[in-house]
């Protein structure tokens, strides 16, 4: 009976020592998926911050482009303005050139 208690024993003990062989198998198996994991997620964050720094040079390179359209659809607007206006007064000078005409006469009748 005593050789039976002191087996048992020694069954519990190893068991004990397995156990705890197997928690710090599973422990250090966990460190490393974290450390793996923290690598994925400083790859991941790396890849979004490379991914918004292309998305904010690409929307900068749109806007640049759109204020250059912009710029260049003002300046004809500028350009027919200034050539409506001078077409305008053009006809305001002839037309009171003719009035001046029309009441006093021209140099060349007189």
């Amino acid at each position: 009976m005593r050789e039976a208690l002191t087996r048992l024993r020694e069954a519990e003990e190893a068991n004990e020592q397995q156990l705890i062989a197997l928690k710090k198998a599973l422990q250090l198996e966990e460190a490393q998926q974290q450390q793996e994991l923290q690598k994925r997620a400083a790859a991941l964050e790396e890849a979004l911050a490379q991914e918004q720094v292309a998305v904010e040079e690409q929307l900068h390179q749109s806007l640049e482009a759109q204020k250059q359209r912009l710029a260049e659809e003002n300046q004809q607007v500028l350009d027919r303005y200034q050539k409506n206006m001078q077409s305008f007064q053009e006809q305001a000078i002839q037309q009171i050139v003719e009035g001046v005409i029309g009441t006093y006469g021209s140099n060349q009748t007189k």
